[in-house]
């Protein structure tokens, strides 16, 4: 009985730990973004940063985003902007963006029967991370450090 509580608490620590920082580029490495979560408040800033900087940042509250469905999608040099990106669910509390370079939504695009949809960014130059795994789904169009 010992060893499977000691085994449990193990698997929930190393199940629960999730990275709190994230530097997700292009593919040409030309641009980058930023996400950094401290407790329930992420922060998407443009450029490589450890810290959060006076400007060019998103300040989100995430608190009713459910872990299975917390994730950011994007596309690099869409029109005008430098990136486009939604975090669905996210409540904006500041944007310290120029909305002339950076769009940033946080609603899902929705299909025509009113469905929400990644569609949009699964096209090239484009990428969703799922950040309960860590990772991108499909691995494309990005590149996570």
């Amino acid at each position: 009985m010992k060893l499977f509580l000691t085994s449990l608490l193990i698997i929930l620590f190393f199940t629960n730990c999730k990275k709190d920082t994230y530097h997700i580029y292009s593919l040409d490495k030309k641009n980058c973004i930023t996400v950094k979560d401290i407790g329930k408040i992420r922060y998407i800033i443009d450029g490589k940063h450890s810290s959060v900087p006076n400007d060019n940042y998103i300040k989100l509250d995430i608190s009713g985003i459910a872990s299975i469905g917390d994730g950011l999608a994007g596309c690099w040099n869409n029109g005008n902007f430098k990136w486009d990106i939604v975090n669905d669910k996210s409540i904006i509390i500041e944007n310290k963006l120029d909305p002339a370079k950076f769009r940033f939504s946080n609603t899902l695009p929705v299909d025509d029967r009113g469905i929400p949809t990644q569609n949009k960014y699964r096209n090239n130059n484009c990428f969703t991370f799922d950040f309960l795994r860590g990772e991108l789904l499909p691995d494309q169009g990005a590149i996570i450090e």
